[in-house]
Formats: C-alpha cells, sequence, structure tokens
C-alpha cells in the first residue's frame, strides 16, 4: 500500500511487537551506557539499532510510512527503554517526537526529501521559539541559538523553532508577526548548516548528547518550513494535531522506567551485600524487606496512574476540545507527581544499597544523576500542577 506522496505506508504495529523489538536491544542498550555517557552522546551502535528497528517511527502519521501508535502503547515503551538505560530513552522519545512533527507538518515535497528514501529521519528539537526567522522568496532565513538538542549528533538535522519577524516593519508594540502569514514555524535545517556546541557537560542522561545548537543566516526553503503558529497539520488526523498535548508522558515514561530499574537493581544487590559487620545479608533484613515492599507498592500505583491518563488522554482525541485539554493537563499533573515519586524511589534504592552504590560503575550511581536531571525539565515541572488547579477552580488559563 502507498500514498499519495508514494512512500509505503506504515503498517500497524501490536504493542507487544514493539516490546519485542525493545527486549531483544535491551543487551545492547545496557552495553553501551557506559560509553555513551563518556562520549556525550548515544554511542553510534545504540542509535543505528533503535533506527534498524524502527523505533524512531513510533508516532509518526502512518502516510509517511511511521507507526502512529496510540498513547497507552508509547508509555509501555518509553519505559522498557528507561529500564535499559534512561539516556537512550530520552534520546529515542526526542527523536520520535521531531520524526512525527516533520511527518505531520511539513509539505509534501520535503515530507517526500526526507522520508522517502534513505534512513528514517530525526532532528534535535527545541519547544523555545528562541529563534528569528524573517520571509524570502521561496523560504526563510532563520536565525538562533537553541538549548537540549537532545540526539542532535546522530541526527539528520534541527529543528529551529522560530518567531516570524514582521516584515512590513516594526510596529512599536514587540510583535514579530508577519502580518497575515505564519507567526511561529519550526525550520528543517540539515546538519551540515548547524553549529553544535560542546556544552553538553553535566551531571546526568550525559549520553542524551542535548548540545545547544546554533543556525546563523540559513535560508530555508518552504517545503522544509512547519507551521506551527497557527497550528498546521497536513497527515495524523487528530493524534498529530496534539502532539505537544502528549508530551508530558514521554518524560513520565522516563521516570518509571528509571525507577523500575532501580528497584530491580536494589534488589539483585542486596541479596549479595552485607554491610560492615553484619552476618545478614540486606536482602534478610526486615527492614529491608519492608521498604522495598512500600516502594514496589508505590510504583504500582505510579505506573497504574499514568496508564489510567494515557488511556484516558487517547479516548478524549475524537471528542470536543475542551475535554482533550482538560485531559492534557490532567495527565501533565499526573506525570509531574509520577517523576517526583521516581525520584523519591531511586534515592531510596541508593540508600538501601549502601555506600557501595555510589561507586562509578554501578547502575544505581548513574541512575540517581539521570533521574535528578530528567525530572528538571519544564514539562513535569511545578507550572503542570497550577495548570491542573486553575481548571479545576474555573481560572481560565
Amino acid at each position: 500500500m502507498t500514498t499519495g506522496l508514494e512512500i509505503a505506508a506504515g503498517p500497524k504495529m501490536e504493542r507487544a511487537e514493539l516490546l519485542a523489538r525493545v527486549a531483544s536491544l535491551t543487551p545492547l542498550i545496557e552495553e553501551y551506557a557506559a560509553r555513551s555517557e563518556v562520549l556525550g552522546t548515544l554511542a553510534p551502535e545504540v542509535a543505528a539499532a533503535l533506527r534498524q528497528a524502527g523505533l524512531f517511527r513510533l508516532w509518526s502519521a502512518s502516510e509517511v510510512g511511521g507507526y502512529d501508535i496510540n498513547l497507552a502503547d508509547q508509555l509501555e515503551i518509553l519505559v522498557a527503554v528507561a529500564q535499559a538505560d534512561m539516556s537512550t530513552c530520552w534520546s529515542l522519545m526526542i527523536g520520535a517526537s521531531s520524526s512525527a512533527v516533520m511527518a505531520a507538518r511539513l509539505p509534501n515535497e520535503g515530507v517526500s526529501q526526507l522520508f522517502g528514501d534513505g534512513p528514517w529521519p530525526t532532528a534535535a528539537a527545541s519547544l523555545n521559539p528562541s529563534g528569528r526567522a524573517r520571509r524570502g522568496t521561496g523560504g526563510y532565513r532563520v536565525s538562533g541559538r537553541w538549548g537540549f538538542g537532545s540526539g542532535i549528533q546522530h541526527a539528520q538535522g534541527a529543528m529551529a523553532n522560530c518567531l516570524v519577524e514582521d516584515v512590513v516593519g516594526d510596529t512599536g508594540a514587540g510583535d514579530t508577526h508577519a502580518g497575515d502569514g505564519p507567526r511561529q514555524i519550526a525550520a528543517f535545517v540539515s546538519l551540515d548548516k548547524v553549529e553544535i556546541l560542546d556544552d553538553w557537560n553535566v551531571s546526568g542522561l550525559r549520553g542524551s548528547g542535548s548540545n545547544s545548537y546554533v543556525v546563523d543566516d540559513v535560508f530555508v526553503p518552504d517545503c522544509f518550513i512547519a507551521v506551527m503558529q497557527p497550528p498546521t497539520v497536513y497527515r495524523g488526523g487528530a493524534r498529530a494535531a496534539a502532539l505537544p498535548l502528549r508530551l508530558s508522558i514521554e518524560h513520565g515514561a522516563v521516570a518509571l522506567g528509571g525507577a523500575r530499574r532501580a528497584l530491580d537493581e536494589v534488589t539483585r544487590q542486596a541479596a549479595g551485600k552485607r554491610r560492615l559487620v553484619e552476618t545478614r545479608t540486606v536482602a534478610d533484613t526486615q527492614l529491608f524487606q519492608v521498604e522495598l515492599g512500600r516502594m514496589e507498592s508505590q510504583y504500582a500505583g505510579l505506573i497504574s496512574g499514568a496508564r489510567v491518563v494515557a488511556a484516558a488522554f487517547d479516548a478524549a482525541l475524537p471528542g470536543p476540545e475542551t475535554g482533550l485539554s482538560e485531559a492534557a493537563a490532567n495527565m501533565r499533573a499526573v506525570c509531574a507527581h509520577v517523576t517526583e515519586a521516581c525520584q523519591a524511589i531511586v534515592a531510596r534504592c541508593l540508600r538501601q544499597a549502601g555506600a557501595g552504590a555510589i561507586m562509578p560503575g554501578n547502575p544505581l550511581e548513574r541512575l540517581q544523576r539521570d533521574m535528578t536531571v530528567a525530572a528538571q525539565h519544564y514539562m513535569i515541572g511545578d507550572s503542570a500542577y497550577e495548570t491542573l488547579g486553575r481548571l479545576r477552580l474555573g481560572i481560565a488559563t
């Protein structure tokens, strides 16, 4: 089957098949996790394996060969990847999201060039429209600097999120809007025209390669322009149009996968660890048994809550905008809570594992660093609670 773009349409993918693909990659991801940290980006072997397995296609429109999976399946797949390595999961979610934006919002010519032949395209992307674009003949001249370009070193390019400058003249009111045209665009810029800054020197998620990037007065033709405001979606239907509202579940999934790995690690380590002069293993102590049981029950509640809000969002997609906005606000707040609670679980696992857990090479040491950095993202910050609170109070947002 082909689309009007003469690109093979994506198959209907079952959750079990995608989880099996993740399981087959898990040994490789775990093997190269430390190497990715040293490199400051995903090891090439891991990036290539993710692309070969089709995982960057997960939520792209089926019209261009994407799998267009629902949110409930997305949650389970990302949790499984994050269990293997949080940096790998972070890179996957950003790469898959950027692909979905390009698949849904680029004009046909651009989609044909990027998705027609060759490897599945990904791009670094930032939600912050910190760039500026000026309209020209057949495209835009784009300049700017963006932070947190996760996965940029194994991507085909970068999405330059820009406000469009007023080509008529400055109104004096701070309005950069170019008349009745687009107010905000995301321009796909090939990697050879992007300067990658060497500034990803951080404590956690080092393997995500979230370097800043700069585009300096580059002309981008209209075929590689995604119009963000007003929202312009060509493919993928309601799921593609709602992509910005879906992002919080990705962050919740990263945290849930990290916490699951920490629980598994502390359980494994406790079985063989004796602390100082104690003759019993940590696993044989009542203190650890109670704490493990408490953390496991808390984790079960957290992942159940995430599954509920993901399913509720999927159910709201065909309905009115007000229902979808409420589902999105609720999901974002729940994912903020999930991330906070998972961060606490990882810290408690580290404490239960003792001093050895702080040593380089211990998975719990890296998990705490990765979780700390992951929890800093705006999407699952306190504003998530504020938005939900205002909604419940009937205050306009």
